[in-house]
């Protein structure tokens, strides 16, 4: 019998040597993973996501500039082109992209205790729209900035398709025609998974890198009701492999269907290694109930869930919902970083002189070209509102609203 129990010892043992040097091949080489329902650092200690959304930087939302009829990255640049032409436009949001984050901006985020960036892009700024075989590094060049900012601050960078080929959403948010072609035309997987193999090519070796998160708030519905869950399990599969092919480091980030409020397209584990679920967050109490249908599928499948997206709400809700993440081991991104003449973000900038004119003016955009024409703001007015608009949006001339950032357990 004590021969047997000290056989059964010595197995035992030799299963958690396995599990440990398992644990180490995962963390040796300096990445987050996941293991089970835990997210582990580098250092493989469980992870705590505290992040916030770049967003509005390389992927603009009329909304967030006060439009409530351009609300789209094409309309928006339909206004400014209609009023400064397309060179002059060219340059503002070159401008934009240069002046938007810095870092300082980073470090002041370190300093308040983020420790998580996500990067809202457009494919884009990595292939011309109607050039699929043509390969344009504007996408890097900006990524590659803050990337290298938060590597120095000890700060991860999540990269989020925002705007997927042909459309993931069919609205403003993913910069298409309004309509959602990813899920019905092969092709656009095809683009949609040779730009994300380009990408984890690219960042393959970066360890302040957490990870890939596919597609943004996928929504794919048939005749607008029924979810295509099939379809987008499908599509994670096929980026996911040729992510693999390239790079076995980093985690993939999953969204629900449904605008990510449903885990429907999880019930069935997809196997994709190294997933990580994630969830959006809305408007809805915030209370436990909420959120049960996230916390059963973490239970159930082993998988971590992280809290992708949330905000656009009182200071006193956003406070509640973190801390209700918090207790059940949620990492969390809210959004966003900076917005114009609003309290629910962490910094805020003044709208310029004119603005105004421009507001008024995007709302004819339905309206014919010659109203447009002859109701249109002065040339000088608008190159003003613009360069003024460059200057208020840096970290200097923007403020911190502390009544959000402390809502997040942040130091403002």
């Amino acid at each position: 019998m004590i021969r047997a129990i000290l056989v059964l010892l010595a197995l035992a043992q030799a299963c958690a040597y396995a599990v440990a040097a398992d644990l180490s091949h995962e963390q040796a080489n300096g990445f987050v993973a996941a293991r089970g329902p835990d997210l582990l650092g580098p250092d493989g200690v469980p992870l705590h996501l505290r992040g916030i959304s770049l967003a509005n930087w390389l992927l603009p939302e009329g909304y967030m500039f006060g439009f409530d009829t351009a609300t789209s990255p094409r309309q928006i640049r339909q206004v400014f082109s209609e009023l400064l032409g397309e060179e002059a436009t060219n340059t503002f949001w070159s401008q934009w992209r240069e002046q938007f984050i810095s870092a300082d901006d980073v470090s002041d985020l370190k300093r308040m205790g983020v420790n998580l960036i996500r990067v809202p892009f457009d494919y884009r700024d990595f292939t011309p729209e109607e050039y699929p075989d043509v390969w344009v590094d504007r996408g890097f060049r900006y990524i590659d900035h803050v990337v290298d900012w938060s590597a120095r601050n000890g700060l991860f960078v999540l990269l989020d398709m925002h705007a997927a080929p042909c459309g993931q959403t069919g609205s403003n948010i993913d910069n298409s025609y309004g309509d959602h072609h990813l899920y019905d035309d092969q092709r656009c997987v095809e683009r949609m998974s040779r730009i994300w193999r380009r990408i984890a090519e690219h960042y393959a070796n970066s360890a302040a890198v957490i990870g890939y998160e596919l597609l943004n708030e996928p929504a794919p519905f048939v005749e607008g009701k029924k979810l295509n869950v099939t379809s987008l399990n499908e599509i994670y599969e096929k980026v996911s492999a040729a992510i693999r092919e390239v790079d076995t480091n980093h985690a993939l980030f999953l969204q629900g269907a449904n605008w990510g409020s449903a885990f429907k397209n999880f019930e069935r584990a997809s196997h994709i290694r190294g997933a990580i679920y994630v969830f959006h967050y809305y408007w809805s109490k915030p209370v436990e109930k909420g959120i049960r249908k996230f916390l059963d599928v973490r239970d159930r499948l082993k998988v971590p869930v992280v809290m992708g997206e949330s905000g656009e709400n009182t200071d006193r809700w956003i406070g509640k919902f973190r801390r209700l993440l918090e207790r059940h081991r949620i990492g969390w991104l809210f959004w966003p970083y900076k917005k114009m003449n609003s309290s629910s973000s962490i910094r805020t900038y003044r709208a310029p002189r004119y603005w105004n004119e421009i507001v008024a003016y995007q709302r004819l955009m339905n309206a014919p070209p010659s109203k447009r024409h002859r109701l249109r703001p002065k040339r000088q007015h608008v190159l003003s509102a613009l360069n003024e608009l460059l200057e208020s949006v840096k970290l200097q001339n923007s403020r911190v609203n502390a009544g959000f950032v402390s809502a997040l357990g942040l130091a403002p």
